[in-house]
């Protein structure tokens, strides 16, 4: 398993302890904040075991366990081990990556396995039957019987994904060489709430009577778009509402959000809040949606590039729509991932579509929300940012009982997370601080 941490500092928030949370911040019992880090804990008889082991362990496991999130910005190497004499049950100790459609993948890991007892470590990676727990690393002299288990992962390299942004290229509102670019159903839904947010960077070129996204009016429906209409340079949503804003053109990195109730229609731009229609805007019930192309598919092309559009069916928040600029502005990255709830964030379950364009393979680029809608794109409009922006990426630390956990005594166990310092057995220790002393 592998989970990825900030640039020596993750930028996320302590939890507290939320036993059996699923989905939201994701099955994390805690979020690690910053590295080196220690934390002591319970496996109780009731706590949750939403991490199934069987497809990684040799001999089958699927027992209590505790989970540590974290949100990774930089590469780095980490060593985690459970070996501590608190610990007192046999563990197994392992790192999931998150994707973003909420699936867990396996990757490598380099684990150090002395004195390997049933042979099964070399097969699960796991560490559970290492008796890798020595003196050198902060265990006992003398060990009881049991617990002998106690993992540890060493040189563990945690990295964060690499950006892409698709290129829409039209000098003067004609076809973008590279071509359209569209989901090939209808994804903002025909009735009720929605909201739609975008990166976009408008060339200062563009021309007026653009579209940085847009879907057909359909039957009985009003066609729905982002950008000013011939003649202008204010944002229209739609064709109905002229929100007196001007489209930025300054080839910089602007966060779009439109969100639409019963009552009221807003822009957000950057994360605030520039314009209220005060009555509601309609619903568009045609098909496809369109990205930098007016709804005919035809005309209104934009001069710019895209990023992270997401489309939901319900009102996101000011807090929520300011969190996800504040979070995700220049010059770090345009984030955070909208399938990952996080601060006045909470609406990852009510996402229709998704798509950032970082894992588009062939003509196609997939719906990270889980609704399979992919966009439809040329694979030559798909471009590495400059400089090499990064993605963070989440992570989890998840330690296992071997056995079914009891109350009596409790399944205790200390976690100590830390950055490699080779060599790792010896000439090094687990110091009281959680960093290495030279002995």
């Amino acid at each position: 398993m592998n989970k990825r941490i900030p640039r020596l500092i993750i930028l996320i928030t302590i939890l507290a302890q939320l036993h059996g949370q699923g989905g939201g911040q994701g099955y994390g019992d805690m979020v690690i904040m910053g590295i080196p880090f220690t934390h002591t804990d319970s496996l109780l008889a009731e706590s949750h075991d939403n991490w199934d082991f069987t497809n990684y362990n040799s001999t089958g496991a699927n027992s209590q366990d505790y989970a540590f999130t974290l949100n990774v910005y930089d590469t780095i190497r980490l060593d985690i081990s459970v070996c501590d004499p608190i610990t007192n049950f046999d563990s197994m100790l392992g790192v999931f990556r998150r994707t973003v459609n909420d699936t867990f993948i396996d990757s490598s890991l380099t684990c150090i396995y002395p004195e390997a007892g049933q042979g099964y470590s070399l097969i699960d990676c796991f560490a559970e039957d290492s008796h890798a727990c020595t003196p050198a690393i902060g265990g006992e002299d003398q060990p009881p019987n049991t617990p002998d288990l106690k993992s540890v992962i060493y040189g563990y390299e945690l990295t964060p994904d690499i950006t892409f942004w698709l290129d829409i290229a039209s000098g003067d509102g004609t076809q973008n060489m590279l071509g359209i670019a569209h989901v090939d159903t209808a994804v903002i839904p025909s009735s009720g709430d929605f909201s739609v947010s975008v990166w976009c960077a408008a060339d200062d070129g563009i021309p007026d009577n653009t579209k940085v996204l847009s879907q057909p009016a359909g039957i009985d429906g009003t066609e729905f778009s982002i950008g000013p209409i011939e003649g202008d340079s204010t944002i229209w949503i739609t064709d109905e509402w002229d929100t007196g804003i001007d489209l930025p053109n300054d080839e910089n990195w602007h966060l779009y959000t439109v969100t639409k109730s019963a009552t009221n229609t807003k822009l957000y731009l950057d994360g605030v809040l520039v314009a209220e229609r005060g009555s509601a805007i309609g619903n568009p019930a045609g098909q496809p949606f369109y990205l930098g192309v007016g709804a005919d598919g035809d005309s209104q092309y934009l001069n710019g590039w895209i990023e992270k559009v997401a489309v939901w069916d319900v009102e996101l928040s000011a807090s929520a729509i300011a969190g996800f600029y504040t979070w995700g502005g220049p010059p770090w990255y345009l984030g955070p991932f909208p399938t990952l709830d996080l601060g006045d964030y909470t609406s990852s379950a009510d996402l229709i579509g998704y798509w950032n364009f970082d894992d588009s393979t062939g003509n196609q680029s997939p719906d990270l929300s889980g609704n399979s809608k992919p966009v439809e794109l040329s694979p030559d409009a798909r471009h590495k940012r400059p400089g090499n922006y990064i993605e963070p990426v989440t992570y989890y630390i998840v330690v296992d009982s071997y056995l079914p956990a009891g109350n009596d005594p409790p399944n205790r166990f200390r976690i100590n997370v830390t950055h490699h310092v080779p060599p790792f057995i010896t000439g090094f220790d687990l110091a009281e601080d959680n960093s290495y002393v030279d002995i």
